[in-house]
């Protein structure tokens, strides 16, 4: 017979799980119920089933959960799940084959996984625990399966058309610079050819017939107005820079050679910008990296051969974004293209390269508010460090659910391959701590580096789900009631309600109905004294609207700022003295306070600015015309 297991071990076995804030973090505290700790504590001699583990749940004021959720979590090892559920450092294989719990470890384990998942998927492991409690085992196989990549389908679908492969020396002439440089017709003018010949007149008119480089023309002797583009000059003519000139024929050489080069590169360039747009359903990876020098592009498309020719990458015809073999035509559209590339890819490397940029770190910051795993490779490890503990954009939120994510960082090229094997296999591996705080983080396992976090600040806990979860458009009663009818000088425009409706049953037709709202009219309003604009109280009647509601009622409905703070009181009083002035009706009220709202937001005014009426005739007028937004004077 096993040693009954006492309560200060089952709690420091569990404290990884126990969490602030309520819900299953709050399940295994010093509080909870002795029973509890006395059925857990026979777990080496007495399995947890189902049915008992639902009842320690009840009894500790916690929900219970399905046998399917059970199944899933504690029974089931094998299943195929979005990352390794086997790597858990006490893991037992015995677990895949038995039907109840028969250890802490074994609790634990489960515990594990949820706590992952809910990290992973929700954000918070008490969210997680409320949304999977109720699953199925079929629900959960099919939630989880959905968060898989399809790794079958990915080895099975074959190899892509190929790219035209550029020398690696000749993959500078496709970056934009190059593009301004040479322009559409290089062979019979651009704009390099043109500074080179202004330089090269400048220069002999001075030192007549002495030969001189072209880097020297480049950066001594360009004229006034060309100097701000001479970095790009520069770039453009790095194969020709020490190449000596004596006249124009020497530099139409020289300049004619490079040109020819560039419209080959470029021409390969835009043919293989045709071939990622049509594998975007496939895009496995998408490269973000910024280059500089000539030099840049070379050392680019070498850590691009050097992370894809890993053999596991290669036998499942990896299809990744290589930015040395691609050119668009312009740069408005590069900049489409790259966010759609991005978009549709599974996952994005960042190469650090030497310097920073916006366009790179724009890209990985638009990958993890996507979700994807975004992996930061440099060469210089303590650079990488910067990226891993310190680089403000290695860490942002999912904007579609709010989970915090993490970016993955490292200085070797090796590891590149290996997260991009794991991520494209389901197989990542994941550690969960809890800081000292109380946090707690997820850390990928061969970086170190936290890619899931949940915070132990109460108030930006509950500050942050309450507000980020919160439905933008809050207004629903308004809503409803506006989108039945629409008025348009004396036309009346039906319009579809957002949900439909069912007809109403036929009643009894009667001569004096009898009013049966849950608030009696007003004696004006009974009376028929009606008026314009101002809120519907004992003394102040309702306007002359089909809308059973106050004026004072749409405006705190609508306002961002309601009547019982300062500034919505001011703005309340501005706005329906302006619409007893105008003589408006509640349902312009309610497409003006939209209007106002969206007006207020985009000039960054919305909890602050006194409008006046002025401002609302203005607006109106505004309105209006159609104009989605209005003026700020």
């Amino acid at each position: 017979m096993a040693l009954v297991i006492t309560k200060a071990q089952i709690l420091a076995r569990m404290a990884l799980y126990r969490v602030e804030g309520g819900g299953i973090g709050s399940w295994l505290t010093p509080d909870t119920p002795s029973a509890v700790f006395d059925r857990l504590g026979r777990l080496d001699d007495e399995p947890l089933s189902a049915s008992q583990l639902n009842q320690l749940l009840v009894l500790s004021h916690e929900a219970p959960v399905t046998d399917g959720f059970f199944r899933y979590y504690w029974l089931t090892a094998g299943l195929k799940h979005p990352y390794s559920s086997r790597t858990w450092p006490t893991f037992q294989d015995k677990w895949d084959e038995i039907t109840a719990i028969t250890s802490l470890d074994h609790l634990a384990w489960g515990l594990h996984r949820l706590y992952v998942d809910g990290l992973l998927y929700f954000g918070n492991v008490r969210t997680a625990f409320r949304k999977l409690r109720d699953f199925s085992y079929g629900e959960l196989c099919a939630y989880f399966d959905a968060q898989r990549i399809d790794t079958d389908a990915i080895k099975r679908r074959g190899p892509a058309l190929p790219l035209r492969m550029l020398e690696k020396d000749k993959r500078y002439l496709v970056a934009e610079r190059a593009c301004k440089s040479y322009g559409e017709h290089p062979k019979i003018t651009s704009n390099l050819w043109n500074a080179l010949i202004r330089a090269f007149d400048a220069y002999s008119a001075v030192q007549g017939s002495q030969a001189v480089t072209i880097s020297a023309l480049l950066n001594d002797h360009l004229p006034a107005d060309l100097v701000t583009s001479k970095k790009n000059l520069v770039f453009s003519a790095s194969e020709i820079l020490n190449e000596s000139v004596r006249s124009h024929e020497d530099i139409r050489s020289h300049y004619q050679r490079v040109a020819a080069r560039f419209e080959d590169a470029r021409r390969d360039a835009l043919e293989n910008t045709n071939n990622y747009l049509s594998m975007l359903t496939d895009l496995d990876v998408y490269v973000a990296t910024s280059m500089r020098d000539p030099e840049d592009f070379v050392q680019m498309a070498e850590t691009c051969s050097a992370i894809f020719s890993d053999g596991r990458l290669k036998a499942m015809n990896i299809r990744f974004f290589d930015p040395t073999l691609s050119a668009a035509d312009g740069h408005e559209d590069k900049g489409l293209i790259e966010c759609l590339m991005v978009k549709c890819a599974k996952a994005l490397v960042y190469c650090g390269g030497k310097t920073d940029s916006y366009g790179k770190d724009a890209e990985a910051a638009m990958a993890l508010s996507l979700g994807r795993p975004v992996i930061f490779y440099c060469e210089d490890a303590t650079k990488a460090q910067f990226y891993r503990e310190v680089h403000p954009l290695s860490r942002l939120i999912k904007f579609e659910n709010g989970v915090a994510v993490g970016a993955m960082a490292t200085d070797k090229v090796e590891e590149v391959a290996e997260l991009l094997v794991r991520t494209l296999e389901n197989q990542m591996v994941y550690k969960l701590e809890r800081a000292s705080s109380g946090a707690l983080r997820l850390r990928e396992d061969l970086t170190g580096c936290v890619v899931r976090f949940q915070t132990s600040n109460t108030l930006l806990r509950e500050t942050f789900w309450n507000y980020y979860h919160r439905d933008r458009d809050r207004r629903v009663v308004v809503d409803e009631l506006a989108s039945k009818t629409a008025v348009d000088s004396e036309k009346v425009v039906t319009l579809p309600t957002r949900h439909p409706k069912q007809q109403p049953l036929p009643l009894p037709q009667t001569e004096q109905p009898l009013p049966m709202a849950a608030r009696e009219l007003s004696a004006a309003t009974a009376a028929g004294e009606v008026k314009v604009g101002k809120a519907a109280t004992a003394t102040t009647p309702r306007t002359e609207s089909t809308l059973p509601i106050s004026l004072e009622e749409i405006f705190d409905g609508i306002s961002s700022v309601k009547c019982g703070q300062a500034t919505g009181r001011k703005r309340f009083t501005v706005f329906s003295q302006w619409m007893e002035e105008e003589n408006q009706d509640l349902t312009q009220a309610i497409k003006l306070l939209r209007f106002i709202n969206g007006t207020l937001t985009a000039h960054k005014v919305s909890g602050s600015y006194i409008y006046k009426k002025a401002d609302l005739t203005r607006w109106f007028t505004e309105m209006s015309n159609g104009q989605a937004e209005g003026s700020k004077q």
